[in-house]
């Protein structure tokens, strides 16, 4: 399983969406994809994000159903780094560049953003003089992440985690994202459903991934390509994204998983699975460098200090803080025994 290019991919994805983030954060209008009809970088770099986790932790919990196991592990991959980084926010980049009175209006209260639902964009003065005063805009998918884990939890303990429900689930979600189904201010636990509806589709069609055999033919994975990319061409100058977007919604988990696994010679990248730290601290070194050069600074000169900046702060709480929460699931939750065992153990009634 660890033979393969899925770290490299996320690495990947976390660099696409440091590159609309600057054009963001500027106000220097749509990316370089954009403006051009496709998808932003950041939409590509975030459901890649989907679809590989989808993949991946449908296959954890296929290898262990312990509910507390699950819930253990997907907590430890989200919270020691996110307390972190905002602890570094609250005590050191906020008092560096907030006026004074920083401590008097309860920065703390920014910690918040531990919970993933209730989010605190703002820092009492800080990034005040930027196009953008949000401290830290990725902060926003998390809980749509965690949603989603939730919920593929609950369909694995109904039992009812197999490719036939998981199938129902993309099919369902797909129709009713592709035709706008969902209200776009409709939200519920403080997350927009039209933006879950859209991000969760990738998941659950990575979860089904993992529960069927993927073709091994290089000719079906060139042709989902280019079912793919034909709707951009076709309908460049259409401002419908349901025209354009059709199989990229269907085909780009498919495209993404089918790359991974077959990139066994970027399986040394998986010692260093820094992509959430890059992707969680770049929009606040952004807003850093925003604050300190002003706007003047180019879009792509700005995603390359941010990259490579990112990387290094990134792999520091990789190796003092995630990595070793990440030891704590080697601590295995025992797995329910097959039902053989279970009925010649006396653990299954009849």
């Amino acid at each position: 399983m660890n033979n393969n290019g899925f770290t490299a991919l996320r690495l990947l994805a976390a660099y696409l969406v440091i590159l609309t983030h600057s054009f963001v954060l500027l106000h220097a209008g749509p990316d370089n994809l954009a403006e051009h009809g496709l998808p932003q970088w950041s939409d590509l770099g975030v459901t890649a994000f989907f679809s590989i986790s989808g993949y991946l932790i449908c296959k954890a919990l296929q290898r262990n159903p312990n509910p507390i196991g699950y819930l253990r592990n997907r907590a430890l991959r989200i919270f020691p780094g996110l307390f972190v980084l905002l602890a570094i926010t609250i005590f050191v980049v906020g008092p560096q560049l907030s006026p004074k009175g920083y401590w008097s209006n309860d920065p703390l209260w920014y910690f918040q953003n531990l919970s993933l639902y209730l989010l605190s964009p703002y820092l009492p003065g800080v990034f005040q003089g930027n196009p953008v005063t949000v401290v830290n805009g990725s902060l926003w998918t998390l809980a749509h992440e965690a949603t989603c884990y939730l919920l593929l939890l609950a369909i694995s303990w109904a039992g009812a985690l197999n490719w036939r429900t998981l199938l129902l689930v993309v099919a369902g979600s797909y129709v009713m994202h592709m035709n706008d189904m969902i209200a776009t201010d409709a939200k519920f636990l403080g997350i927009t459903a039209h933006h879950f509806l859209r991000l969760s589709l990738f998941f659950w069609s990575g979860a089904f991934l993992a529960l069927i055999t993927l073709p091994r033919n290089i000719l079906i994975w060139t042709a989902a390509c280019a079912i793919t990319i034909a709707p951009f061409f076709i309908y460049g100058n259409s401002p419908d994204w349901h025209e354009k977007e059709w199989a990229l919604k269907l085909l780009f988990p498919f495209i993404l998983i089918f790359a991974a696994e077959n990139t066994p010679k970027l399986a040394f990248l998986n010692k260093y699975d820094i992509s959430y730290g890059i992707y969680i601290y770049s929009f606040l070194i952004q807003q850093i460098l925003v604050a300190k050069y002003g706007t003047h600074i180019n879009p792509k000169t700005l995603s390359i200090y941010t990259a490579l900046i990112a990387t290094p702060v990134a792999y520091l709480p990789w190796i003092f803080v995630e990595k070793p929460a990440l030891r704590l699931k080697a601590r295995a939750m025992p797995a329910p025994p097959p039902p053989e065992e279970r009925k010649t153990s006396g653990l299954e009634v009849a």
